[in-house]
């Protein structure tokens, strides 16, 4: 199918993908707007029509053929960068994964990924697509504890991006919902000390290892799409996140750009750094990092790379 055919399908209802293509409204703004990149438009709905599994993706992500149309990750994404992340994306993850592990992350359910073994209880790890995350990544990471409250979300994307295989993680957030403190307070104390975000950060690195790439990449506080002028008024108010401290506090970098390059693996304090009395609990911290990790290798059936945990930081 041609770029042009997706294009008058998604017009005409003959492809209708969500609920938001029924209305005439939307498809009309997507056509008006198509109008000023026609181009554009036609190359990047060829691109996702040349992708494996497709329509899979398209019931998946119905806002798909619009994000040309949006920020899309960074606020230094422009038209071009987005419609080569994202069909980047897709051909990467369909190299990499297992064909029926890809077909199980794109069907109507979010993909399990691994528990979390705390100390008393479970949390767990799902990665998924979500609509609320649609214009920050294409894959959603998600931890919630055991009574299915969320604790921190991540939003990322696979790309190549200056001839380098890159992750860029467009969102990381907490918990949003008045529980949310409590829950997480609760988390981090049954995971030995160890931070839901912290868990998360670690599994997207190793993901990035996972698919070869050479570099992390991260949203900043100034790089944001809230920071973009179609979200500053509407959504920033909503900001409340400081992503800046974050990244630093585990060996991210500010780049010329205001985005973050992260290290590729996390770095870990060495045992001669760690008072006597704390290495227990220390270890006990990386031995569930550790146990995670291969978890999630297992889950989706890739070897685990090597363990590079030998750089000094203050971490955890």
């Amino acid at each position: 199918m041609s770029g042009l055919l997706l294009f008058k399908q998604l017009l005409t209802k003959e492809c209708c993908p969500g609920v938001h293509w029924d209305s005439a409204r939307n498809r009309l703004k997507f056509a008006a707007r198509s109008l000023f990149m026609p181009l554009s438009t036609m190359k990047y709905l060829s691109g996702l029509t040349n992708t494996a599994c497709c329509d899979a993706i398209l019931k998946k992500q119905p806002l798909l053929p619009t994000k040309l149309q949006r920020p899309y990750l960074s606020i230094n994404f422009h038209r071009k960068n987005k419609s080569a992340a994202i069909c980047d994306h897709y051909r990467i993850t369909k190299s990499v994964l297992p064909p029926a592990i890809f077909s199980r992350i794109y069907s109507n359910e979010p993909f399990y990924l691994c528990p979390v073994e705390g100390k008393e209880s479970l949390c767990h790890l799902w990665l998924d697509v979500q609509d609320a995350f649609n214009k920050e990544g294409e894959l959603t990471l998600e931890m919630r504890d055991d009574a299915g409250e969320i604790l921190a979300r991540s939003a990322f994307t696979l790309l190549d991006l200056n001839e380098k295989r890159t992750l860029f993680i467009g969102a990381l957030q907490g918990g949003v919902s008045e529980q949310a403190h409590h829950a997480i307070r609760a988390a981090t104390k049954n995971c030995h000390g160890v931070f839901p975000k912290r868990i998360l950060t670690e599994v997207i690195c190793l993901i990035a290892s996972l698919f070869q790439c050479q570099q992390i990449i991260a949203s900043s506080n100034e790089t944001h799409i809230y920071r973009s002028r179609r979200y500053r008024h509407k959504k920033l108010t909503q900001w409340v996140a400081d992503y800046n401290t974050f990244w630093e506090s585990v060996g991210g970098t500010a780049n010329p750009q205001h985005e973050y390059i992260l290290p590729l693996t996390l770095p870990r304090k060495p045992a001669d750094e760690i008072a006597s009395k704390k290495r227990a609990g220390y270890r006990r911290r990386y031995q569930l990092l550790d146990n995670v990790a291969q978890a999630v290798c297992e889950r989706l059936q890739l070897p685990q790379p090597e363990n590079k945990t030998d750089v000094q930081h203050n971490l955890i």
